[in-house]
């Protein structure tokens, strides 16, 4: 029996094949996390999968398997508030595993993905997002491993089955869900010792991309729906020698399919010829070959990467990180993705299993363990918000821009203000994962600042009624 930890997988639907309009990031370019509101469950229950609404209503979905589907009210940002829950009784006894939203109809994936029980889909009419209408359920024995995520397209949803593969469903009718097909990639190639389990998915056109777990990463040809056929197959031989390569998520730009690998990070994957997928590169945060197979470092590891979310607009891609919270990959340059920025010290008790953002909105779903692989004490509903800070100062104000100097800073730093402008102004500063470590009001004149911080980098913003001014980095030394 596989002893990890399964990790559940979403999908976030984007033009991933069109990348000319991207914006392009600089070396420099640094992501920050500020905390916003929270809601969490008693001890017995866990946040999965969140879905933030795509209508830009305020409201967050979340998968919380054994509670079920529960719709969050955040017009407070700061107080998330139970809106709706559709009982996992009201499901057939469905866990509800993953979420995916097509206009006004939720698509909710249902079955433990953790144990053994029917694989399902619910569809839910969300016109009125705090009283879900459930369209149809559809569910089968026959595939009897659960689900763990579910994406659209058109007029089809693909469930990732686990063991039973990916399962493909006709939705054009919404209250009547009609099986078409399932196909189970191959479980010949691969990593033997665990069993595969269909979990991240990702769709551009005909092609499929699958994360199968211990099978690697595969591609599937689904212009016959009724005859899906499997073209690729590919797992890192570089991460193989080094620990198990766990695929547990899969997000595609262009010709690159961005990887989750658990606890070895992220790979980069060459996706242009299906027949011969080849890595681009490997991120290992977490160095899972400081020990060898066959766990490596999976138990207590400070990170298990999981589910992706994608932000268009700024080019930024979000992992979910485990102990690691969530962490943000600049996937700008294929050869080279570096970490911009991250929520969430290892070792603080509490961990992510899934991620979603829209603007400048994060949802974080916190998941409780018993300490495998991982410790984590709180379970539920997390929102933060986000800004990509550029390199360089980039904003003025009338007159001229806002210094600050020296940099780096040994003991105190001056901010120098334009002539013209707003009377008066609040300066943040950050550190590494987001966190404000000083704060200060300060007037439109030279004023200097007496921050007694740690070395390190930090990030600053500089605004004036509740407007950005200026962003930035300070390298403070001790």
């Amino acid at each position: 029996m596989k002893t990890k930890t399964v990790f559940l997988s979403i999908f976030v639907l984007v033009l991933g094949s069109v990348i000319g309009s991207l914006h392009g990031q600089s070396a420099n370019d640094t992501v920050i996390f500020s905390t916003s509101g929270s809601f969490n469950f008693n001890f017995l229950y866990s946040g999965y999968t969140p879905l933030i609404d795509r209508l830009g209503r305020p409201y967050v979905y979340l998968a919380t398997k054994e509670l079920g589907l529960v719709t969050f009210n955040i017009s407070d940002v700061m107080a998330p508030v139970p809106a709706d829950t559709q009982s996992v009784a009201s499901l057939g006894n469905l866990k509800v595993t993953g979420v995916s939203q097509d206009s006004n109809y939720l698509l909710v994936s249902l079955g433990d993905f953790m144990g053994i029980g029917n694989a399902g889909l619910a569809i839910f009419d969300i016109t009125d997002p705090s009283i879900p209408v459930l369209l149809d359920l559809w569910d089968t024995a026959a595939f009897n491993r659960g689900t763990s995520t579910v994406l659209f397209q058109g007029d089809y949803a693909y469930l990732g089955a686990m063991e039973q593969g990916v399962v493909i469903l006709d939705i054009s009718d919404k209250e009547d869900i009609r099986f078409v097909s399932r196909i189970i990639p191959d479980t010949v190639f691969g990593n033997h010792s665990y069993p595969y389990n269909s979990r991240g998915l990702f769709i551009c056109g005909d092609t499929l991309l699958v994360a199968d777990d211990n099978g690697g990463l595969r591609i599937i040809d689904v212009s016959d729906k009724q005859n899906p056929v499997e073209l690729g197959k590919y797992l890192s031989s570089s991460i193989s020698s080094a620990a198990y390569a766990f695929y547990n998520h899969v997000f595609r730009i262009g010709n690159y399919a961005y990887c989750a690998v658990d606890f070895c990070g992220f790979e980069v994957v060459d996706v242009s010829n299906p027949f011969l997928m080849t890595e681009i590169a490997w991120l290992d945060p977490w160095n899972c070959n400081k020990e060898p197979p066959p766990f490596g470092s999976w138990m207590g590891s400070d990170g298990h990467t999981n589910e992706i979310a994608y932000s268009p607009s700024q080019n930024v891609l979000m992992f979910s990180g485990a102990d690691s919270e969530v962490l943000a990959i600049d996937p700008s340059n294929p050869a080279l993705p570096r970490i911009m920025g991250a929520w969430g010290p290892p070792n603080d008790s509490v961990g992510t299993w899934g991620v979603d953002v829209y603007g400048d909105l994060v949802a974080l779903a916190n998941a409780h363990t018993f300490g495998i692989p991982f410790v984590s004490m709180t379970g539920g509903l997390q929102l933060l918000t986000w800004s990509l800070i550029l390199g360089v100062e980039n904003n003025s104000i009338k007159a001229g821009h806002l210094k600050i100097f020296p940099n780096p800073v040994s003991d105190k730093f001056t901010i120098e203000l334009p002539v013209e402008g707003p009377e008066n102004f609040t300066i943040e500063v950050f550190d590494m994962f987001g966190k404000v470590a000083f704060s200060s009001e300060i007037t439109r004149q030279n004023h200097v600042i007496y921050p007694d911080l740690p070395g390190g980098i930090y990030f600053y913003k500089v605004k004036s009624s509740g407007q950005f001014i200026s962003t930035g980095k300070i390298i403070y030394t001790r």
